[in-house]
């Protein structure tokens, strides 16, 4: 909220402070992020990156899963075992559990991390990109957020997605950190 409050202060500052230091008039433009987020090729392809990179480990875990539901159900079927085999499956099936817990979760925090590293390196390209068509359009101040309104002809955010599909297309759909 300090964060929303300030940024809002800090443009009525600039209006107010280049309205009255000349009379040239200032332009501003609105980037729409959470949408290029969501609508950009490239996330995508991180997408289906991140998909291909884990298949291998995600097979293993699913492999292990099979093997421990065959345990479990060797342990629910388990009545004309001895004590000590019994005691030994339940050990068995609960090793497997954990183990496969940690394994699960050891690969959910890979991919989330991987993930955020791809989408860090999204953002700077984002960033890259709106910084370029600024200067091209000779554009003062681009917001990204704390916008409560933003006319079509001050939001670019159509202009920025169109340079992030044409920069996909040029690189054939290459990940973003290559």
């Amino acid at each position: 909220m300090l964060k929303l409050t300030r940024t809002v202060l800090l443009a009525l500052l600039f209006v107010q402070v280049s309205t009255a230091s000349s009379e040239t008039s200032h332009k501003v433009g609105f980037v729409n992020v959470p949408l290029i987020m969501k609508k950009s090729p490239q996330v995508a392809a991180i997408e289906e990156g991140l998909k291909q990179e884990y298949l291998s480990r995600n097979k293993v875990l699913d492999s292990r899963r099979e093997k421990l539901k065959e345990l479990e159900f060797e342990l629910k079927d388990s009545g004309s075992l001895s004590f000590e085999d019994r005691t030994a499956l339940e050990r068995k099936v609960l090793t497997e559990r954990r183990r496969l817990k940690e394994a699960t979760s050891e690969l959910d925090e890979d991919i989330a991390f991987k993930k955020t590293d791809e989408q860090n390196r999204l953002r700077i390209l984002i960033a890259e990109t709106i910084e370029s068509i600024a200067r091209e359009q000779s554009i003062d101040l681009v917001f990204e957020a704390a916008v409560v309104h933003a006319s079509e002809r001050a939001d670019i955010s159509n202009q920025v997605l169109e340079r992030m599909q044409a920069a996909f297309e040029a690189n054939k759909g290459e990940s973003v950190s290559k």
